[in-house]
């Protein structure tokens, strides 16, 4: 996170309101995209879930700028 300078809270949303999330394997994979944040990159977190805890395994803003609508 500190690579990108990503905020814990920013992590904290993408995983609890994602705009797009997935399921491949064990792992989940949640996308949210943040106004003037991350050079308009959207943030992408894969992490899984064990018991009642999360594991992020990591998070990263992604190549691609989201599409506007």
């Amino acid at each position: 996170m500190k690579l990108y300078g990503i905020e814990q809270t920013d992590v904290e949303l993408t995983i609890s309101h994602p705009e797009q999330s997935l399921l491949d394997r064990d792992n989940f994979i949640a996308t949210r995209g943040f106004e003037n944040k991350y050079s308009g990159y959207p943030l992408k977190a894969v992490y899984c879930r064990i018991d009642n805890d999360i594991l992020v395994v990591t998070v990263y803003p992604l190549k691609k700028k989201r599409e506007e609508s």
